[in-house]
C-alpha cells in the first residue's frame, strides 16, 4: 500500500500565524536586547533635553559671577577675521634671500612706513578680484585706499 499524500500551499492566514509565532519565540528569546532598543532613544531624548535645560539656565545665570559665561563684544573688529595685517616690523620686505622688485626696502621698517603685501589667488580672476575689494571697502580718509593695493 502506498500513500500519496499531497500538501497543498498552506493559505495567506496560517502563513501570517506561523511567522507570528515565529517572531515571538525570537522576541522571548531577546528580552534584553528588546529593552535596550526602546531604551535608547529615550534616553537620548532625555539628555538632549537636560543638555538643553542647563544651556538655557547657564544663560539666564548672574554673570557678574563668572564674567567668561557670556559676555557682550561692544567693540567688534572692522575687519573680516580672514584679514590680518601684520605690524610694521613684521612685513615683507626685500633682502638677499628674497629679491622681489615689488617689496620695498628694509628701512621702511624703521620708518614705520611699510606697504602691506596681500597675496590673493585663483584661477578666476575677475572671482578674486571681485572678493579683494569685497573684503577690503573700508571707508577711510584717503580716496585711493582701494587701488594701492590692487597691482596684479
Amino acid at each position: 500500500m502506498e500513500v500519496s499524500t499531497i500538501i497543498g500551499r498552506a493559505s495567506f492566514g496560517t502563513q501570517a500565524d506561523a511567522l507570528f509565532r515565529k517572531s515571538l519565540i525570537y522576541q522571548k528569546r531577546n528580552k534584553s536586547q528588546n529593552c535596550c532598543l526602546l531604551i535608547t532613544p529615550l534616553v537620548i531624548v532625555a539628555f538632549c533635553g537636560l543638555l538643553e535645560r542647563y544651556m538655557v539656565d547657564i544663560s539666564k545665570a548672574d554673570t557678574s559671577k563668572d564674567p567668561k559665561m557670556t559676555q557682550e563684544i561692544r567693540d567688534p573688529f572692522a575687519w573680516p577675521p580672514a584679514v590680518d595685517i601684520p605690524s610694521d616690523t613684521t612685513r615683507a620686505v626685500r633682502f638677499k634671500y628674497m629679491p622681489f622688485t615689488d617689496l620695498p626696502p628694509p628701512s621702511c621698517r624703521d620708518a614705520h612706513n611699510c606697504p602691506v603685501s596681500l597675496l590673493f589667488t585663483g584661477t578666476n580672476r575677475s572671482f578674486v578680484m571681485s572678493m579683494f575689494t569685497i573684503y577690503l571697502s573700508i571707508d577711510t580718509s584717503s580716496s585711493n585706499f582701494i587701488p594701492r593695493f590692487v597691482t596684479l
